[in-house]
């Protein structure tokens, strides 16, 4: 990264903490328990990953984060080449009845 887009990512990475905090404040259930996986998953580690897993990303003027293909289903193919090389088994028009930890505290 160049010195400008390490600049704007600081300034987003600002951003992104003070508007996590204060969607938190007006969000009407489970404020708290998002705060977990905000605190875990940073701006910054979100860019580093999808571009270690080969999607290339602009920053805009305006700080926000698109792929340079600025198509989403780049977006979308990458997440679902992620989660297949896991063996995450993906199924479609399917209801979620229940979402739980295993014993050793993965989902």
């Amino acid at each position: 990264l160049n010195k400008k887009k390490i600049n704007l990512l600081i300034c987003y990475l600002l951003i992104y903490y003070f508007l996590i905090y204060y969607f938190l404040i007006y969000y009407p259930r489970g404020g708290i328990q998002l705060l977990e996986s905000f605190n875990r998953f940073a701006a910054g580690d979100v860019y580093d990953w999808f571009e270690k897993k080969g999607l290339k990303l602009k920053i805009e003027e305006d700080l926000r984060v698109f792929p340079l293909s600025n198509s989403s289903s780049d977006v979308i193919d990458c997440l679902r080449k992620s989660a297949l090389s896991k063996n995450v088994e993906i199924l479609t028009k399917f209801f979620v009845k229940e979402i739980s930890k295993t014993p050793e505290n993965i989902f």
